[in-house]
């Protein structure tokens, strides 16, 4: 089995395909619909109707259960289909659509979540909005304005993080329009009105256990609604201006020089210089060529173009401006001296958008608009230049942001895998040691069929999965795993582990090769 973009944040996604039944439900083969871990892990697949992106959640449901592993790659195939073409129908009045479309849909961004967050790969999403704000400049016509709100609500429920992106842009659109007096107050307020009665008539569960309950309760599997974030997390993944320079160190042409910038900024020991994750920072890097030819442009605006078009070019330089604040950190020092951004306004008012940095995609999107209207404006007179040049333009902008995705083959299960799954229909309630192998052994759910405690990310009532596993020698912990119903330990590179375990009240069940499975006595004490 080879699993395309790894196994890491879609894990459940990749156990839900081969532990569903048609439809909504996991199997019962091994009694693992009975387990309520199991439940608490797939309740976004079994109630996709309740989670907070409901239309993703129902495709993430179904597919993988029609299709097995394999709906995970149609799953895929549609995302790049989607963004290719619906991106083409975008820049379709521009010349060179198609290449604006391929760089816009293959950017370092995708790369970057391919697979691990098919959600935010929905990017095909921007267009599809921006495609009707465009259309309906001044909002007059209300049916447009139903379109658009019911697009908004669609982006929205397929993925909260790009619904929260283009509700952001046409907000600033919203009232550029005003500033601009194409429309009145009361307009504005209808145009601002209608796609937010509809987004909150649909998260209004969301909405009100985030903004009306004072509860501080952290983001876990058993209060799965709450999703505030500390300012820490907003410091760490939001955007920095030098992230735009950086590319991805996993780039084949940019790798060893990219760690370079990045030590060079780090040694500075500013503190938001150290910040610097690659899995979602690298996504800002749009190449340089694209950028130097976006500054070139801008350049060439303000000396040779006329009058109106440098308004319709500022618009767009606004808007990514106001964007780019956005997704700055909360605040930052300067002699001693602190400097809110609008990033601060974000956390305040919506603390479950953590990772502004994401913003990215919006101004890339935003970038190649500007540099779509300036070719199609220079074509006319430049036809042999942009011939030759859009092409390599094309070619070197996929070479500078590609990342190559994460591949993963499994193939024979581990010997303990295999071990529980002929022990069936016997239940093993377990749990794995050391955590860090907690997630390949959840993988093999389907082949085990056995119950683990310790799920990567589930969170008991009073205490976490991870400080369950690491705790486990400690007295109160291990009564704790008691209560809960574990009664076996699997403990991995058993040369180095085993010396912890080898004692009462753990005896040895079965030895392998690199692993051994424990039984742990339910009576007695730990003995030294």
């Amino acid at each position: 089995m080879i699993i395309l973009g790894g196994v890491e944040d879609n894990l459940a996604l990749l156990v839900w395909a081969r532990v569903s039944e048609p439809f909504f439900r996991i199997t019962s083969t091994g009694a693992l619909d009975q387990s309520a871990i199991y439940r608490d892990m797939f309740f976004s697949y079994t109630h996709p109707w309740l989670n907070n992106q409901a239309l993703f959640a129902f495709l993430s449901s179904i597919l993988p259960t029609i299709f097995g592993i394999w709906g995970y790659y149609v799953f895929l195939g549609l995302t790049f289909f989607l963004n290719f073409v619906v991106s083409y129908r975008f820049f379709k009045q521009y010349n060179y659509a198609s290449y604006y479309a391929l760089i816009f849909s293959l950017s370092s961004y995708i790369w970057l979540h391919f697979g691990n967050h098919l959600d935010l790969m929905q990017i095909w999403l921007i267009p599809w909005v921006f495609s009707s704000m465009r259309n309906d400049l001044t909002y007059k016509s209300f049916s447009g304005l139903l379109s658009i709100s019911t697009k908004i609500l669609v982006a929205v429920l397929i993925s909260n993080y790009l619904g929260f992106m283009i509700i952001t842009a046409y907000t600033l659109y919203a009232l550029y329009v005003l500033l601009q007096k194409k429309i009145g107050l009361k307009r504005l307020l209808l145009v601002v009105f209608m796609p937010t009665v509809f987004v909150t008539a649909v998260l209004l569960p969301y909405i009100k256990i985030n903004y009306l309950s004072k509860s501080d309760t952290p983001v876990d599997f058993t209060k799965p609604l709450v999703l505030r974030r500390p300012v820490e997390d907003f410091e760490t993944f939001s955007s920095r201006p030098w992230y735009f320079f950086i590319p991805h160190h996993n780039n084949p042409i940019y790798g060893d020089f990219s760690q370079k910038l990045v030590d060079k900024i780090e040694a500075t020991g500013y503190f938001l210089a150290d910040d610097y994750f690659a899995a979602e920072h690298g996504a800002a890097f749009y190449g340089y060529l694209l950028t130097s030819l976006f500054v070139f442009y801008l350049l060439i605006v303000i000396l040779k173009f006329p009058a109106y078009y440098r308004r319709k070019v500022a618009l767009y330089l606004v808007a990514m401006f106001l964007i780019f604040l956005i997704s700055l950190p909360p605040f930052f020092t300067i002699n001693e001296y602190t400097v809110y951004t609008p990033g601060y306004l974000v956390y305040k008012l919506f603390p479950m958008f953590r990772v502004t940095s994401r913003f990215s995609i919006m101004l890339l999107f935003l970038m190649l608009s500007v540099c779509a209207e300036i070719t199609s404006f220079l074509y006319g007179h430049h036809k042999k230049f942009f011939k030759i040049f859009m092409p390599i333009l094309l070619v070197v902008s996929l070479l500078e942001t590609f990342v190559p995705p994460k591949i993963q083959k499994f193939n024979v299960p581990p010997e303990p895998i295999a071990y529980m799954s002929s022990k069936v229909p016997m239940s093993i309630n377990f749990i794995v040691y050391p955590y860090s192998r907690a997630s390949e052994t959840f993988f093999w759910l389907p082949t085990h069929r056995q119950h683990q405690y310790n799920v990567r990310g589930y969170r008991f009532e009073d205490i976490s999965s991870e400080d369950l596993t690491k705790n486990i020698l400690s007295e109160d912990v291990l009564n704790k795993a008691r209560e809960k119903g574990v009664e076996y330990l699997l403990v991995y590179d058993s040369d180095k582990n085993r010396k912890y375990f080898d004692r009462w009240p753990f005896q040895p069940v079965e030895t392998f090769s690199s692993s051994i499975l424990y039984i742990i006595d339910n009576g007695g004490l730990l003995s030294e």
